[in-house]
């Protein structure tokens, strides 16, 4: 009884909350639009900036505004992380199909052929890899600003080391929270539907273990037991950066080398060796040769957490964009030609090598092999796509390199972060509404995979306007008030 009061109570908040948001942002777009002026007359500059943060108008108008000079530099790694999350959506997008009830079962059976490695067992191999790419360019853009900081203060105290910590997560957390509350209050949950399996599994998850997604520790827990499994990948940005500013506070310190980072990569990686062998995994990449694709052999005991979501797991590649923006911090200045040479070497290193690297990964290995094999894979084709991603810094690519810096690109990459997180809910919820078995083709995909995509985008960027921009703004002021201060000045002047 106690318990059945507690969840009313929390979905009548959760309503009021979400009424409450809904009214501000409309009252202070309206004011934004039509009555700014009287505004600041009546209430003062101070109102008026936070009526600004919660105006669609404005936070459009800041989304669309040019970047920085530095930042014009690292317009392709904007464009690479934009494909990363299309690539993440696309393997969930097809995820979705492979677990529904349908018609014709062989197509699937078809486009999973293990024996003949057929699109379903390659594209599921790229699916689980694709994130790393994430993992690269945060660990890029963490070295890159930490290291501007250096230069800048010439100095980096534990006081420094604590505020960027705490900003991190105060980052992640306003949609975050906002997100697990809906999914919480079972809003979505609907009974008797297909598959009914993973809507139950995520249902009971959230309900006992919702606190776990808000810390940022649910990758330490097996799959079935993470409350909104897209989570994950955010407890392990949030725990690498915790660990790579640290690192990066001992070098300082104590005068040592970038290569901490290797020393604990290595760390990392026989730890994952150990574990796949521990399993008897055979498999170098997570999901690739499951031929049980329900809830339970999806995030079934020692494969989800092992194989993908695990902090030792992913570390390798963060510790790769670490190292490489370090690199560009000190040579950004350089200058490479670009040659035919200089671009057939950076298409190796971009495509060629990662894909034989990736078919390879596919295959089945004796569990001793795969130990051995697996901590490797994923650091070495982070290494090549960082060298990669360093060569189009620097003006090579050609087509692609210029396709990453396109103003559409530049974009859709501000609101990344709230694509990721609704994507599953776009993704997901069309399945809820079908309540018969139907057929799937090539063609079919096709079109699911266009309309997902928009609803996605579409939905992430009001989430973004609505609450990642918003919460943001009041984040950076809480915690660079000097910054806000001088900014004010600036303005005034």
């Amino acid at each position: 009884m106690t318990s059945d009061f507690l969840l009313s109570m929390d979905k009548k908040l959760l309503r009021f909350g979400t009424i409450a948001l809904l009214v501000i942002l409309i009252s202070a777009t309206m004011i934004d639009a039509r009555y700014i002026e009287v505004a600041e007359a009546i209430m003062g500059k101070t109102a008026v900036k936070y009526i600004k943060y919660f105006s669609f108008v404005s936070n459009w108008r800041e989304l669309i505004r040019s970047t920085s000079k530095d930042g014009q530099k690292l317009k392709a790694i904007q464009g690479m992380r934009v494909l990363s999350t299309m690539s993440v959506i696309h393997l969930h997008i097809s995820l979705t199909l492979l677990i529904y009830f349908m018609k014709n079962p062989i197509f699937v059976e078809q486009l999973m052929n293990t024996e003949r490695m057929g699109y379903g067992q390659i594209g599921f191999g790229f699916g689980t890899y694709v994130v790393q790419v994430t993992f690269l360019i945060s660990g890029w853009l963490l070295a890159n600003s930490v290291q501007k900081y250096i230069t800048r203060k010439e100095d980096f105290s534990i006081k420094a080391v604590i505020h960027l910590i705490v900003y991190r997560y105060l980052r992640f957390f306003p949609v975050m929270f906002i997100l697990q509350c809906w999914e919480r209050s079972n809003w979505f949950h609907v009974k008797h539907t297909l598959p009914y399996d993973v809507w139950e599994m995520d249902r009971i998850a959230c309900k006992k273990y919702w606190w776990r997604s808000l810390l940022l520790i649910s990758n330490f827990f097996e799959g079935f037991e993470q409350c909104n499994t897209a989570v994950w990948s955010l407890a392990n940005d949030f725990q690498m950066y915790v660990i790579s500013v640290c690192l990066f506070y001992i070098i300082f310190k104590y005068k040592k080398s970038l290569m901490l980072f290797v020393y604990m990569t290595a760390v990392f990686g026989s730890i994952h060796g150990y574990e796949m062998y521990k399993h008897g995994h055979q498999h170098i990449l997570a999901f690739v040769g499951e031929r049980d694709l329900d809830a339970s052999g999806l995030f079934g005991k020692g494969r989800f957490i092992v194989m993908y979501s695990s902090l030792y797991v992913n570390f390798g590649s963060y510790a790769i964009g670490v190292i490489f923006g370090s690199f560009y911090n000190k040579y950004k200045n350089m200058k490479i030609e670009d040659s035919l040479r200089n671009n057939i070497l950076w298409a190796c290193f971009m495509f060629v090598l990662p894909s034989i690297i990736l078919y390879m990964a596919t295959f089945t290995y004796s569990a001793l092999w795969a130990a051995i094999i697996g901590p490797f894979v994923k650091p070495t084709i982070s290494l090549c796509l960082s060298i990669g991603i360093f060569g189009m810094v620097f003006g090579l690519g050609g087509f692609f390199r210029r396709f990453c810096e396109s103003h559409f690109m530049q974009l859709i990459a501000n609101w990344q972060y709230s694509v990721y997180l609704v994507h599953l809910g776009v993704v997901f919820m069309k399945v809820v509404f079908v309540q018969h078995l139907f057929y799937v083709s090539l063609s079919k995909m096709a079109l699911i995979y266009v309309c997902d995509f928009i609803g996605a985008y579409v939905f992430g960027l009001v989430i973004y306007l609505s609450i990642e921009k918003p919460f943001s703004n009041i984040v950076h002021d809480l915690m660079h008030p000097s910054a806000t201060k001088e900014a004010k000045e600036k303005q005034d002047r």
